[in-house]
């Protein structure tokens, strides 16, 4: 009865997680500002949702703040002006497009050729994950995946926050830092299916503790 339940819950869960991507939000405000913040996005009807995708665009030159926990479809930088820094203020942003196939720009969460984003947390226990975290034992191969495109950086410095993915890929010239304290995590514990980390060359990651 148990394991019934079990995967009662698992196929809810996914049928829940939205499967197509409605509408792009692109940051407009260029001093930063609160990501849940509708006039922070074009067009109107922002801030994005579980079906969306948030593009941060423009080199704000503030922080986009969290401000509480929250789920878009996926996440992307675009700006190439300079680097955007997103605090997540000790909250979740959780992306919830588990697909996996190329092109790589379409994956849950990509930081797009020339942009550059740094992720902290200015409270402890910020995080931002794929949707694998919230099933069981017998989870399918769902989670979010990373891709940094060639001349893109992200730097991953949140003191206490963690980043959980299933899957990292760093195109050629990408550069890819984690740091400060922060936790990143390829693969699932729970399922357990293996995640991968793939760089062409080995300078362009950068672990410190």
């Amino acid at each position: 009865m148990q394991t019934c339940w079990r995967v009662m819950l698992v196929f809810a869960v996914l049928a829940a997680a939205p499967v197509g991507r409605a509408t792009d939000f692109v940051w407009n405000h260029p001093a930063g500002g609160a990501f849940l913040a509708a006039g922070n996005w074009t067009p109107a009807g922002g801030p994005p949702g579980g079906t969306d995708r948030a593009i941060l665009d423009g080199a704000p030159a503030g922080a986009v703040t969290l401000g509480a926990d929250t789920a878009v479809h996926s996440l992307a930088v675009a700006a190439e002006g300079g680097p955007v820094t997103l605090d997540l203020g000790g909250k979740r942003l959780e992306l919830l497009n588990f697909s996996r196939t190329t092109p790589y720009t379409e994956w849950a969460w990509v930081c797009r050729a020339g942009a550059s984003l740094v992720v902290t947390s200015s409270v402890a226990g910020g995080s931002i994950a794929g949707l694998d975290e919230r099933l069981d034992a017998i989870a399918l191969d769902n989670s979010a995946s990373l891709f940094v495109d060639a001349g893109a950086s992200l730097a991953l410095c949140g003191g206490g926050a963690s980043f959980k993915l299933l899957h990292a890929r760093v195109a050629a010239g990408g550069r890819l830092r984690v740091g400060g304290g922060a936790d990143l995590v390829l693969g699932q514990d729970k399922a357990p299916r293996r995640g991968h980390l793939q760089a062409p060359r080995l300078e362009q990651l950068q672990w410190r503790v």
